[in-house]
């Protein structure tokens, strides 16, 4: 399981890595297993996303002995500035998620669309 993905965020490109690391480190901090995963995505999406996008982030940092130069609280305005829950940043950073939790994200947007229809 793993997935790569660079975001520019400001004046900084992200290096964001979706892998055992970061889920291990969001699924402690819901205290949850990958059992749970299911039942979290569906309760918990976005808490879910905005954690698993701030140990994302902190790998590839963490791995070459750097400090963070980002908090949690930094991931929701990264969150907010780029249009939300519904913004481009997010909408990138779910697609990379749902493809490397192995979830069908087709189906999801093919329900959305016809909820709105």
């Amino acid at each position: 399981m793993e997935g790569h993905l660079t975001y520019k965020i400001g004046e900084v490109d992200r290096q964001m890595f979706f892998g055992n690391y970061a889920l291990e480190q969001t699924l402690t901090h819901f205290d949850a297993s990958v059992t749970d995963l299911s039942d979290l995505l569906g309760k918990q999406l976005l808490p879910f996303l905005r954690i698993f996008i701030y140990h994302a982030s902190a790998y590839p940092l963490l791995k070459k002995g750097e400090i963070l130069d980002f908090t949690e609280f930094d991931v929701h305005d990264w969150i907010d500035n780029s249009g939300g829950s519904g913004g481009e940043f997010i909408l990138t950073v779910s697609k990379e998620v749902f493809r490397v939790l192995g979830l069908n994200t087709e189906v999801t947007e093919q329900k959305k669309s016809k909820a709105e229809s």
